[in-house]
């Protein structure tokens, strides 16, 4: 860290004038022991331990927490009722099961319009789930796939356990929703619900490798 103030010189040191032409280092200035944060000085051994020191701080300032670290805090807004209770992996479009929505979080009004749209997006928690994967593996532990990132998949086992699957919407009933094909067991949180648009989808042609064409062969 640069010292940004103007150095005083020795024959100007009195008068508290500001000198360009001479800059004797610290060394020169001040004895050894006046050295912040040397061993022998009168600062270092009034401290009892390092941490103590009312100069540490400004010596070693310690770098603000990443905020991308700080925990984030989310409140369920319902629950998948019925459907499966076993997690299997495939021919999930015929699975009919209810989106029941907690009042004490959405009004009754959170759902009006929502009966225009065919399909919703679902943002749910893989509950069961604890193993995290943050590194590659073989989708499904399949080796005739090749290995593949956690981000290059939508295995439950990542770091947040979040998954995000559209389904057809059956119904709506106040804060209850039927739907079809969405890939969510019973009993599992619901974080957010959204409209399916086709004016969000990718605009260009959409583009996948052949191993996540045979795995959703016969997901739904």
């Amino acid at each position: 860290m640069h010292n940004t103030e103007p150095e005083i010189s020795q024959d100007a040191a009195g008068q508290g004038q500001r000198s360009r032409q001479t800059r004797p280092s610290l060394r020169q200035r001040q004895p050894r022991w006046a050295l912040r944060g040397h061993r022998s000085s009168p600062a270092w051994r009034s401290c009892t331990t390092w941490a103590t020191c009312s100069w540490r701080a400004r010596v070693r300032p310690q770098p603000a927490r990443a905020t991308m670290t700080e925990p984030i805090v989310l409140t369920p807004i319902g629950v998948v009722r019925g459907g499966r209770s076993q997690v299997i992996e495939d021919h999930w479009g015929e699975v009919v099961s209810r989106l029941v929505l907690d009042p004490a979080v959405l009004d009754q009004a959170a759902t009006d319009g929502l009966s225009e749209f065919s399909h919703i997006e679902v943002v749910f928690q893989f509950h069961r789930e604890t193993r995290v994967r943050r590194g590659a593996t073989h989708p499904r532990g399949n080796p005739a796939w090749p290995q593949v990132g956690v981000l290059a998949g939508h295995s439950p086992v990542r770091p947040n356990h979040l998954g995000v699957s559209a389904c057809t919407l059956l119904e709506v009933a106040g804060l209850e929703l039927t739907v079809q094909g969405l890939d969510a067991i019973d009993e599992t949180p619901i974080l957010d619900i959204k409209p399916y648009a086709a004016e969000f989808q990718p605009a260009g042609p959409v583009r996948e490798p052949a191993w996540m064409r045979e795995l959703m062969a016969h997901y739904y």
